[in-house]
């Protein structure tokens, strides 16, 4: 398992990257937590794949500018960037966007939730150590 890791949180609500993350670093305080407000500015930060190569992208869906589906779908189609696993961490609690988004590559999906440190240990670690499993 590496030592340090790094997981891009995209979402246009401040406060929930700051709770996610913190929830995050009290879980796996050898993280580094990089954050983006859109799909865009998640996608501009990726281009540069070299320096900011996440193991980890949680993303919001509704966010202004490019979503996070649209990002999803820039992901999955870039040979590079789609084995980077993505976990849907959105408000939305409907079969047809769950669905949407593991069509369009998603790793995993789960609603907002007042406890974020469930969400990391039930959610975003399993998908965490999977990746880690494939890469050995």
């Amino acid at each position: 398992m590496p030592n340090q890791f790094t997981i891009l949180l995209v979402d246009d609500d401040a406060d929930w990257r700051m709770v996610l993350g913190e929830a995050l670093l009290t879980e796996l305080p050898d993280a580094h937590i990089i954050e983006a407000a859109s799909g865009r500015e998640a996608l501009d930060l990726l281009e540069n794949v070299d320096q900011t190569r996440p193991e980890l992208i949680c993303t919001d869906l509704d966010m202004p500018g490019m979503s996070g589906m649209d990002m999803l779908r820039s992901i999955n189609t870039n040979r590079v960037l789609r084995s980077i696993p993505v976990v849907v961490i959105t408000g939305k609690d409907d079969v047809l966007t769950r669905d949407e988004a593991i069509c369009n590559g998603a790793s995993g999906f789960a609603t907002k939730t007042s406890d974020p440190k469930s969400l990391v240990i039930n959610v975003l670690c399993p998908v965490i150590c999977s990746s880690w499993q494939e890469e050995l």
